[in-house]
């Protein structure tokens, strides 16, 4: 992609590699599963305010991103969905930790922790009205690496309401709320980037439709590697010179993101998105990553945007679809799953005990594997251990 409006044209393709480049040198564990889909998630942030006529070089531009007679947003909503220590900080942090973040200061970001219904569209004191998170940051990509107080605070009264508003924020950025006789209008253009506990996964229906889902649950064999990974970063310092390279390369991008034509989905693309068997609502969310994909990688800045399926596209689409169906097997204890596939099996006292250090309660763990046996995904045998003795033994279902 050629970004034009700049003091010096640069190939969308040097900001995805240079960023893959970075990371590699902080020697962290999963990184190159992980990262694709939030460099993503950033280019769609771009390409969202672009199409909405919001960004500083290209508010006079037409939309490109158009259906239904209406402009569509174009934001990548991230959930990375992991136990502590697999993932959620570091990923967040690489990106928007307010010292070394790649993205500090070339494109807004905020970190956050808990939010309310008050907290996220606003609210109305001594008759003034008080702007929200989704207001007052609403060109920003907002991390917050715990989605529990969100999701706890929908269960408490005074925040009955936030589910629909928070769905509208994600999807639309529409903030509408009556407060106290007081009517309060807004939009935003934020994306969002959360983190969750798998033994603390609860999304309330609608959210699945605007996240891309990112399960970081262990295998067996992530296990070895996140803790070799752990001691080869010893002593690797962020590297500052990297770093200010990387924030001038995306804030070309956000100065200068530019489409002349609109975007275009051709056959090839709807019939590899019908090989799934999905529904029209994932439909959407993969015409966005195919967007952003596009944008960063194979577009010249000239004329109609075509997103076609390449080999790489197909397989950062194949994982997305994984994660939701892993997450969406046994929703927070996909953690049983992850760790005995791939291997060779548990013996069941022991992968109960890994489970437990994973954040897992032992009623969670006996629940997640008499439904995994009950849909046969897995299975248990009956063996001896090494003196005799009965033991169980819990292995994939083999098809």
């Amino acid at each position: 992609m050629k970004l034009r409006k700049l003091r010096a044209d640069i190939d969308g393709k040097e900001i995805w590699d240079a960023t893959h480049k970075y990371m590699h040198t902080l020697r962290m564990a999963k990184m190159d599963e992980y990262l694709p889909h939030y460099i993503l998630s950033v280019v769609a942030h771009v390409a969202n305010m672009a199409n909405m006529g919001v960004l500083p070089s290209v508010s006079h531009e037409k939309p490109f991103y158009v259906a239904g007679g209406g402009i569509r947003p174009l934001k990548l909503n991230m959930m990375m969905v992991a136990p502590a220590g697999f993932s959620k900080t570091t990923i967040l942090n690489f990106f928007t930790d307010p010292e070394f973040g790649i993205l500090v200061g070339a494109i807004p970001t905020r970190e956050v922790g808990t939010v309310t219904s008050a907290g996220l569209v606003g609210s109305v004191e001594n008759g003034v009205v008080m702007k929200g998170l989704a207001s007052k940051y609403k060109h920003h990509i907002i991390s917050a690496e715990e989605w529990t107080g969100i999701s706890t605070m929908m269960e408490q009264k005074h925040s009955a309401v936030m589910q629909s508003e928070l769905l509208k924020v994600l999807d639309s950025g529409k903030i509408q709320k009556n407060i106290k006789g007081m009517d309060f209008n807004d939009r935003t253009y934020m994306t969002l980037w959360a983190g969750v506990q798998n033994a603390l996964f609860d999304v309330k229906s609608g959210f699945n439709r605007r996240f891309i889902f990112v399960d970081a649950s262990p295998s067996s064999k992530d296990i070895k590697n996140f803790r070799e990974a752990r001691r080869r970063s010893r002593g690797v310092a962020p590297d500052i010179d990297k770093i200010m390279e990387l924030r001038e390369l995306y804030s070309r991008l956000y100065m200068g993101l530019h489409v002349d034509g609109n975007v275009v989905f051709p056959p090839s693309w709807d019939d590899f998105l019908d090989s799934f068997g999905i529904l029209h609502s994932e439909d959407e969310i993969l015409d966005k990553v195919g967007v952003a994909y596009s944008i960063i990688k194979t577009y010249d800045g000239r004329g109609d945007l075509i997103v076609e399926p390449n080999a790489e596209l197909r397989g950062i689409i194949s994982k997305i679809i994984e994660w939701r169906e892993t997450i969406g097997i046994s929703k927070s204890n996909n953690i049983v799953l992850n760790l005995v596939r791939g291997s060779d099996g548990w013996k069941r006292s022991e992968l109960e005990k890994m489970c437990m250090k994973l954040g897992m309660s032992r009623n969670e763990f006996r629940t997640a594997l008499t439904e995994y046996v009950a849909n046969g995904i897995l299975e248990i045998d009956k063996i001896k251990d090494g003196k005799g003795r009965p033991a169980y033994f819990v292995k994939e279902v083999k098809e």
